[in-house]
């Protein structure tokens, strides 16, 4: 790893695009209108007050957060079965001794693989000291507990292959709560750093160790250090939603931001034409008006023309023909399709991950668990109980204790292959045109992706009408 303690991993610069989109929709519609030009170019010839106008009425239709919620609903519908885990339920009612249960635990996870493209846990046992070792923690009644890393905190890791397996040996991350000790001012950052133990230059064994430094403008500062006595490798687990490489994974529901980000950028085409559209301008001829100024070219530079309320265009010859060109009124009728088969996209894009590569046939519990056989999201679930599973075989290691059973994460909401078909008309249809958004809500209730407290027809609405409240949550 680089000398520099702060310095990001090669992989961020794959990662960070996703992060951002992410980041953005899920903070809702004052995010992206803080974004600005990222997400909303400016058009040409456009005026600074203009662009600034529209960006501050565009609002958000956050696609991307509801359907988040939604999988997440799927994903976590039944509770997570505890029946084989030979722990005491208080911890797994407190798996990261900050109030979270292993079920709380688990969302975060599944929202990381969604929305970040991976997930990591990472077993921690109590470290409050330097010097301290884990038969003392032990004899205090201290146990091992579990952490979520945030994707975008990690500032880098390195895998090694242990005992014919992958594994993480080092890896650094944000602490951006800070430690409850240190005070940290601005610019500065808290980053915690841990090495597993290993083999030094001559053979000789190097003791693990964990370290904090106060970084700021590339230079780190030790605060605290002290013994991490796993072992040859780090108590950490990664889940992946479409691995492409080291640290680097597409995100689950990247497609959905992309349709929401589209969403985004044509509701505010629309809202711009219909504004300006529905002033009225009044012409008047034969008048004295400004003379031309001259432009950077040398030539004559016309005034430049707004449209708003109250706007009177003047010409000094009486003879000019000023005419007002109306839109074709088809536009309108264009933009809300379009809006329409945006929202039909995004639905159908999350509808596909739920529905499953088998052949249709009756699933047995055998075959549920058998990753072919999955779908996307039944994917998802499973390598999360892997995850979590290993996680506990981590809890056990660190206390040398046998592994302490399993833990069985639901996945019995995969669509078969008739509701393939269906989708497959559903698609068709709105790129044809030949269906509405209201359509599109009865058939997804109808095959079991939508609540049936969804009311078709409000969906409809607030499609067309781009009725989203202002801080972006709709109706969440």
């Amino acid at each position: 790893m680089p000398a520099n303690i702060a310095t990001r991993g090669s992989f961020r610069q794959q990662m960070d695009q996703f992060w951002q989109d992410s980041t953005a929709l899920m903070g809702g519609v004052y995010a992206m209108r803080a974004a600005g030009k990222t997400y909303l170019p400016q058009f040409a010839y456009e005026t600074n007050d203009e662009y600034s106008y529209r960006l501050n009425s565009t609002f958000l239709t956050n696609l991307y957060r509801k359907i988040t919620k939604s999988i997440l609903g799927h994903l976590f519908r039944k509770p997570i079965d505890r029946t084989n885990v030979n722990l005491d339920p208080e911890v797994l009612d407190n798996i990261d001794m900050n109030g979270s249960t292993v079920e709380d635990f688990a969302r975060g996870l599944a929202k990381d693989v969604l929305t970040k493209g991976w997930a990591l846990l990472f077993c921690e046992f109590s470290q409050d000291g330097a010097g301290e070792n884990i038969l003392q923690q032990q004899a205090e009644n201290r146990r091992p507990y579990w952490v979520r890393i945030p994707p975008e905190n990690l500032v880098d890791a390195r895998v090694a292959t242990v005992a014919g397996r992958a594994r993480f040996v080092e890896a650094r991350w944000v602490l951006p709560e800070g430690d409850g000790k240190t005070e940290l001012d601005a610019g500065e950052e808290l980053i915690h750093e841990v090495i597993a133990e290993q083999l030094g230059p001559d053979g000789e064994l190097l003791a693990g160790y964990w370290t904090r430094y106060r970084c700021r403008d590339g230079v780190s500062e030790i605060i605290e250090t002290g013994p991490f006595e796993f072992g040859p490798y780090l108590p950490m687990g990664i889940v992946y939603a479409t691995r492409e490489g080291h640290l680097v994974g597409i995100p689950t529901l990247e497609g959905v931001a992309q349709k929401n980000l589209e969403h985004w950028r044509a509701s505010s085409e629309y809202s711009n034409i219909v504004t300006k559209t529905s002033f009225p301008i009044l012409y008047e001829k034969g008048v004295e008006v400004d003379p031309p100024t001259v432009g950077e070219d040398g030539e004559d530079q016309e005034p430049e023309r707004v449209f708003g309320p109250g706007i009177m265009w003047q010409h000094s010859s009486a003879d000019a023909n000023l005419t007002y060109v109306s839109p074709d009124p088809a536009l309108s009728t264009v933009s809300e399709r379009r809006l329409d088969r945006i929202v039909a996209e995004a639905e159908i894009e999350a509808l596909e991950l739920r529905v499953k590569a088998s052949t249709g046939q009756t699933a047995t519990a055998e075959e549920i668990d058998r990753v072919e056989n999955m779908s996307p999201l039944q994917v998802v679930s499973f390598d999360i109980e892997k995850c979590m599973n290993e996680g506990l075989s981590f809890y056990a290691e660190w206390l040398n204790q046998a592994t302490p059973g399993r833990l069985l994460l639901n996945r019995d909401f995969g669509l078969g292959t008739s509701d393939r078909v269906a989708i497959e008309g559903l698609k068709a249809a709105v790129a044809a045109g030949a269906i509405t958004t209201e359509t599109f809500v009865r058939e997804a209730k109808r095959i079991g992706f939508l609540s049936q407290d969804i009311d078709p027809e409000v969906e409809a609405l607030r499609a067309r009408e781009q009725l989203a409240d202002p801080d972006g949550f709709g109706e969440q």
